[in-house]
This record gives C-alpha cells, sequence and structure tokens, in this order.
C-alpha cells in the first residue's frame, strides 16, 4: 500500500463513529481496521471478499458505480471502488459523524492518485 493510501486509511478513525475500515489492493491482503470490539476483523475481510466479487458481477454486465451504500438499521456500510482496481470498506454508525462525512471520505479517496 501506497504512504498516502496508509495515510488516508489511518484517518479514517479520526470519523467518531466508524467502526471499522478496510483497504485492499489489486493483488494484495486486505488492511483491516477495526474501532469497535462488535465488529471482528475476519467478518470485515469476509464482507470485503463477497463485495469484490459483487463488484465483479456487476462490473460484467456493463454497470460501472464508483461505489455501493447498503443501510442497516446500526449504521452504513460503503464500498468504493477505484480504477486502479483498489477496493475500500467503511462500516460506519448510524447519526454519527462519519456517517454523515461518507461522501467526503469517498471523494478523498478517488481523488487519491
Amino acid at each position: 500500500m501506497t504512504p498516502a493510501l496508509d495515510q488516508w486509511l489511518s484517518s479514517c478513525a479520526r470519523s467518531s463513529g466508524t467502526l471499522g475500515c478496510a483497504m485492499q489492493l489489486p493483488g494484495q491482503a486486505p488492511v483491516i481496521r477495526i474501532f469497535n470490539d462488535r465488529f471482528p476483523p475476519a467478518s470485515l475481510a469476509e464482507a470485503m471478499a463477497c463485495l469484490a466479487e459483487s463488484a465483479q458481477l456487476i462490473y460484467g454486465h456493463g454497470l460501472l458505480p464508483r461505489w455501493f451504500t447498503w443501510h442497516f438499521e446500526l449504521g452504513q456500510l460503503r464500498a468504493v471502488l477505484r480504477a486502479d482496481g483498489a477496493l475500500f470498506l467503511i462500516l460506519a454508525q448510524a447519526d454519527s459523524t462519519a456517517e454523515r462525512t461518507l461522501e467526503v471520505l469517498t471523494q478523498e479517496l478517488l481523488d487519491l492518485g
């Protein structure tokens, strides 16, 4: 992972309500950061693997979204797909700073070169 991406991933923890986040570059193991004991790293790793497969299926049908967001009673899970193949996940608690800044975080990640 590049220093810029690693620093950006670390900054996600600064948003109140971030429960966890993960980044996976093509051909590399995911980097997972958990900030709440209720969400074990293995669960976020499994979600990342499933979402990576789902993204490939969607791309295979000609749809090219840059992100997906799932809303749950506890918050939101956002998956961001970059043109370089990087996949990012963030799990944000409902009604938190992290949830309110998902758009900003998404754009920051997409703008990183």
